[in-house]
């Protein structure tokens, strides 16, 4: 929930943010109005909403699971088999120093801050 803030403030037009926990989806709620921050909360697992074909694509996609979800490593598929992320669309996904996504084919770069890891997948403009 607090990285969609971290996204509005920075001058993102409209955040969705799927959130499965009651009190965490009602914390955003609370946020985004006493904000008015573009920040739309759905109730409901990221996961299926993940695995969704026929859902909307996204120009970035910012996923923090936790760290012992056994789907996690299933997580880059689910974005671009289901064509989740838009050509030049970033995809981050935050995890442990167990995970290591280097060899994925849109791999752009791993950053570890502590025991904290980002990896960063580009998804190539059509040509």
């Amino acid at each position: 929930g607090s990285i969609s803030l971290e996204l509005a403030s920075r001058g993102c037009k409209e955040v969705i943010s799927v959130e499965k926990e009651n009190a965490h989806y009602n914390f955003i709620c609370q946020c985004a109005k006493v904000l008015s921050a573009p920040i739309y909360p759905l109730k409901g697992d990221a996961l299926k909403y993940l695995s969704s074909h026929n859902g909307p694509q996204y120009d970035l996609i910012f996923a923090d699971p936790p760290y012992d979800l056994k789907e996690l490593e299933q997580i880059p598929a689910m974005v671009f088999d289901n064509h989740r992320l838009k050509p030049g669309g970033l995809f981050i996904l935050e995890h442990s120093s167990k995970n290591n996504f280097k060899s994925h084919p849109f791999f752009m770069q791993q950053r570890e801050y502590g025991s904290v890891n980002f990896t960063f997948f580009l998804l190539p403009e059509q040509s």
